[in-house]
């Protein structure tokens, strides 16, 4: 799976010199190639939200002052999955 994202990545870069400088662009023609289908209104739109990077490090930022804290079922969910790419990680580097 994550090379197949390196690969879409790597094509959305190489056939579309708009997305190497901006990654809100990136995003939606990597989200495209995933089988998203816009309108040009939608497309648009979506150029001018937030990055999704944004808004992830502004929760951090907040759940660091203790407030709005992760329910304990996805706290477990995200050591799992941290866990299985540990693990993953540790085989692949043997």
């Amino acid at each position: 799976m994550k090379d197949f994202l390196y690969d879409l990545v790597w094509q959305t870069l190489r056939d579309n010199e708009e997305s190497r400088g901006n990654d809100m662009i990136l995003l939606l023609e990597v989200w495209k190639r995933q089988g998203l289908v816009l309108t040009n209104d939608q497309e648009k739109k979506l150029l001018t939200l937030w990055h999704p990077e944004t808004i992830g490090r502004i929760r951090r930022k907040i759940q660091a002052t203790g407030k709005y804290l992760a329910r304990s079922y996805e706290k477990a969910q995200r050591s799992l999955y941290e866990m299985e790419y540990i693990n993953k990680y540790r085989l692949e580097v043997k």
